[in-house]
C-alpha cells in the first residue's frame, strides 16, 4: 500500500450526513515532461474519477512551464466535466515522480514548484503520493490480487523500472534512454541483486510515446536462457496500460485517504488525527493508526443444571385375582422392518467401502538422459527403409514465393540549382587563346567555375606603355550547388591554369540561382536492412508452403533446405532522392523429408543396447541434423538423438502389492521403488484420513509415471 501524505487536512470525525452539496477534488501527475489531471469525487461511499483531462508537456526544468502546462491540462479536464464552468474545485492532491522525495519527503527544490503552482492556479493542496505507488495499489484494487509485475515507466531520456513482489515495491531505478528498449530495461534490471526470480509480467506506462512500439520490440527480446542471464522463469508476458491509468491511480488511491480524512467516506475504526500542515506548505507523512483494542474475552460456559430427581413412584394397589387365558402372541411390523432397513444399510455400506473407491497412484522419476551420433543416407530413390545399412526413403520438396516491402530511407542527400551569369575574359599575351567549354574558372576563396561555350578571346596589341588587352565576354555556371556561387559583381577570376596577370575574367553583374537543400536519399544500410527482413519473411512462407506438403508422418529436415534468388528489384538505387524505398524479390527452395516413424525407428535401433536395464522410453526422441553432402537425390545426413528414459514398472504388480494397505504403509513401499523420488496417492470417492485404505481390489487401483 503507497504512503500516502495529508499534510493539509486534519483526519477528524465529521458526520457524513450533514453535507449538504458534493465536493470535488482535482488530482494532477506530475512527470517528467508531461502532466496529466483529473476531477475526482465520493459518490455513494465511493471515490469515483468523474473526468480526465489531456496531457501537456512541459520542459521539465522551470516553474513557468510546468504552470502554464498544468493550466491547460486542469481547464480541458474541468472543461469535460462542466462545460458551463459552475464547478471550480481547488483542492488538489499530487502525483509526483520518486526522484522528487527525499528521506521521505519532497526535495526542497521541487517543494518550491509546487508552492508556485499552488499560488498562481489558487490550489489548495491535500496531499501528495509517488506514481509507482499508487499504480501498484490501483493494479492490486482491479484485480484483486497484490501484483507482481516488472512496472516500465518510459519517458523521452529515461527509462523508470520498478520491481514489484506481491503489491510490494522492492525498489525503482532510472535508465537513460538509448535506441534499445530491451537493453535499457535490462539494464535496470541487472542493478536489483538478490533477486532470485523475476517477475513474467511486464508493465508499460504513462509515456506518451508509441508504447505498442516499445512493446513489440521487447517481445522480439530472448528473456530467457541461455541468450539472457537474467533470471526469469517464463518469458513475460507484455501489457501496454491505457494513457490514463496512472492519474486514475492517483486520484482513486490518494483520493480514498483524503475522503476518509474529510469525513466524506465512512471509517472503519478510529484513527489517530494527522498532524496539522505547518506554514511552509511542509508534506509529512500521515500518523500510525492506533493498535486496535484488544479482543474481549470470551464468557466462561455456564455450568449445566443439575438434574431434577426423578419422582417416587406411588405403590400400586393389588390386582384382583382374574383367572388365566394364554394370549395370542403377535408381532408389530414397524420395528422388524426398521431392523431389516438398518442392516441392509450398513451391508451396503460395507460393501461400498470394499468394492467402490479407486486409487490413482502417481510415480513421479527422475528421467535419465541419452544422447547418441550417427549418420544416415536420406535417399529419393530408395523404394523402403534400409534401417541396417541407415538408408531411408525421402521425399523432394520444393516451393516459391514472391512479395514486397517498402521501408522508409534514412540517408539524406544535398540537392539544388547552380548559379549561373557572365564574366569578360582578359588576354594579355601576345597570341589569341581558345577555351572550349568546361574550361576551369576559379574564384581567390576556391569556388569553381565552368564555362559554358566554348570562347576565343584576341591578342594583347600596343606596346607596353599602352598595351591594350584582348578581351571577349562568356557565360560560365558553378561546378557545384547552392547559394555560395551567387557572388557579388568585380569579382575577379583565374582562367584555367593561366596567371591572374596573364589571363583574367571578371564579373561586372552578380551570379544567382544558386541554391541547395537536404532531402531524403536511400543509403546502403536501407538496402541491406530492406532485403534481410524481406528475405526472413520469405524464408518463412517458404518453410510453411514445404510443410504443407507433408503428410502427418514426413519430417521435414530444415538443414537440407537450398534457398536461391530468382529475382530482386528495387525501385531506387543507392544515393537516389527518395523518401521510401520498395524491395520486390522472389525466392525458390527445395528441401528433404523423411517419414518419422523411419527415423525414430533408426534412432531407437541405434541406441536400445545403450539402455540401462530397468528402463524405457519415455516419448519421442528428439533430433538436431546436419548435412555432410548432398546431390539432387541423395543426401548424408549427421543426427545427433537425445531420448528421455524412464523407470519400468509393472502395473499390475505394484497394484497386487499395495491392494488393502494402509495409506503410510503403501507409500513407503512405493518410495522405496528404484528411480521414485516422490508419490502421489488420489482417492476417488474423497475419504476420511482415518479410512484411507487402498482399495482392497487390484483392479481398482491405476498406477502411472510421471517425470519430474
Amino acid at each position: 500500500m503507497p504512503n500516502f501524505h495529508l499534510p493539509f487536512l486534519k483526519q477528524k470525525k465529521e458526520d457524513s450526513h450533514k453535507a449538504t452539496s458534493r465536493e470535488y477534488f482535482l488530482a494532477l501527475e506530475i512527470s517528467h515532461g508531461v502532466v496529466k489531471s483529473a476531477v475526482w469525487s465520493v459518490i455513494n461511499d465511493k471515490t469515483q474519477v468523474l473526468s480526465v483531462g489531456a496531457s501537456s508537456d512541459w520542459d521539465d526544468a522551470t516553474p513557468d512551464s510546468l504552470v502554464t502546462a498544468s493550466d491547460a491540462s486542469l481547464t480541458d479536464c474541468l472543461s469535460k466535466l462542466d462545460p458551463q464552468g459552475k464547478i471550480s474545485p481547488d483542492k488538489v492532491i499530487f502525483g509526483l515522480p520518486p526522484d522528487w522525495i527525499e528521506a521521505d519527503k519532497i526535495s526542497p527544490s521541487r517543494l518550491q514548484f509546487l508552492k508556485i503552482i499552488s499560488q498562481k492556479l489558487s490550489l489548495r493542496p491535500v496531499g501528495y503520493v509517488v506514481t509507482p505507488e499508487a499504480v501498484v495499489r490501483f493494479l492490486a484494487h482491479s484485480e484483486g490480487v497484490p501484483p507482481t509485475a516488472i512496472c516500465l515507466g518510459f519517458w523521452s531520456n529515461f527509462v523508470e523500472v520498478t520491481l514489484v513482489r506481491l503489491g510490494k515495491i522492492i525498489g525503482i531505478h532510472e535508465v537513460s534512454r538509448s535506441p534499445h528498449p530491451a537493453a535499457d530495461v535490462l539494464e535496470g534490471l541487472s542493478r536489483f541483486t538478490h533477486i532470485d526470480m523475476f517477475p513474467s509480467r511486464m508493465l508499460l506506462y504513462d509515456s506518451g510515446l508509441h508504447l505498442e512500439n516499445i512493446k513489440q520490440q521487447l517481445l522480439t527480446h530472448p528473456w530467457q536462457a541461455p541468450q539472457n542471464r537474467l533470471p526469469f522463469l517464463h518469458f513475460p508476458k507484455i501489457e501496454v496500460l491505457p494513457p490514463d491509468f496512472t492519474v486514475r491511480a492517483i486520484a482513486l488511491s490518494g483520493g480514498a485517504e483524503v475522503a476518509k480524512a474529510s469525513g466524506l467516506l465512512p471509517d472503519q475504526e478510529e484513527t489517530a488525527p494527522v498532524e496539522p500542515p505547518s506554514a511552509d506548505l511542509g508534506f509529512y507523512p500521515p500518523s500510525h493508526p492506533p493498535s486496535p483494542a484488544p479482543l474481549p474475552q470470551p464468557p466462561r460456559p455456564h455450568p449445566y443444571p443439575p438434574a431434577e430427581a426423578s419422582p417416587v413412584r406411588n405403590k400400586l394397589p393389588p390386582l384382583p385375582n382374574f383367572k388365566l387365558k394364554f394370549p395370542r402372541v403377535s408381532f408389530s411390523p414397524g420395528p422388524v422392518l426398521i431392523s431389516l432397513f438398518l442392516i441392509l444399510i450398513l451391508g451396503g455400506l460395507g460393501l461400498a467401502y470394499w468394492y467402490l473407491p479407486k486409487s490413482k497412484i502417481v510415480l513421479q522419476v527422475t528421467p535419465r538422459t541419452l544422447t547418441t551420433q550417427f549418420e544416415f543416407v536420406a535417399d529419393a530413390a530408395s523404394p523402403s527403409a534400409d534401417l541396417e545399412n541407415s538408408i531411408l526413403p525421402s521425399l523432394q520438396l520444393s516451393a516459391s514465393v514472391d512479395g514486397s516491402q517498402t521501408t522508409n530511407t534514412t540517408g539524406t542527400l544535398l540537392v539544388g540549382d547552380k548559379a549561373t551569369g557572365s564574366v569578360t575574359i582578359s588576354n594579355a599575351l601576345d597570341t589569341p587563346k581558345t577555351f572550349p567549354a568546361g574550361t576551369t574558372i576559379n574564384t581567390p576563396s576556391g569556388l569553381k567555375f565552368l564555362l559554358m561555350e566554348s570562347v576565343t578571346v584576341a591578342s594583347a596589341s600596343g606596346s607596353a606603355g599602352n598595351l591594350l588587352v584582348g578581351k571577349a565576354p562568356a557565360k560560365i555556371t558553378a561546378a557545384q550547388i547552392g547559394s555560395d556561387s551567387n557572388l557579388t559583381a568585380g569579382t575577379t577570376f583565374r582562367v584555367a591554369s593561366f596567371a591572374v596577370t596573364q589571363i583574367s575574367a571578371l564579373n561586372e553583374t552578380a551570379f544567382s540561382g544558386g541554391s541547395s537543400r537536404t532531402v531524403a536519399a536511400v543509403d546502403k544500410n536501407d538496402i541491406s536492412s530492406l532485403r534481410s527482413q524481406l528475405s526472413s519473411s520469405l524464408n518463412s512462407s517458404l518453410k510453411d508452403k514445404l510443410s504443407s506438403q507433408l503428410s502427418p508422418d514426413q519430417l521435414l529436415l530444415a538443414e537440407t533446405l537450398q534457398t536461391e534468388t530468382p529475382t530482386e528489384s528495387f525501385d531506387h538505387k543507392l544515393g537516389d532522392a527518395a523518401d521510401s524505398l520498395t524491395l520486390s524479390l522472389s525466392l525458390s527452395a527445395s528441401a528433404t523429408a523423411v517419414s518419422r516413424s523411419d527415423i525414430f525407428a533408426l534412432v531407437k535401433g541405434q541406441i536400445q543396447s545403450q539402455i540401462p536395464e530397468g528402463y524405457e522410453f519415455s516419448g519421442d526422441p528428439e533430433f538436431t541434423f546436419s548435412v555432410l553432402k548432398a546431390s539432387a537425390t541423395k543426401a548424408t545426413i549427421q543426427t545427433q538423438a537425445k531420448a528421455s528414459l524412464l523407470p519400468r514398472f509393472d502395473s499390475a504388480q505394484i497394484a497386487q502389492a499395495v491392494s488393502g494397505k494402509s495409506l503410510p504403509v503403501a507409500s513407503t513401499y512405493l518410495e522405496s521403488l528404484p528411480g521414485v523420488s516422490h508419490v502421489d496417492v488420489i482417492f476417488s470417492p474423497p475419504l476420511p484420513k482415518l479410512l484411507l485404505v487402498l482399495p482392497r481390489l487390484p483392479s481398482h487401483i491405476s498406477v502411472s509415471v510421471s517425470p519430474q
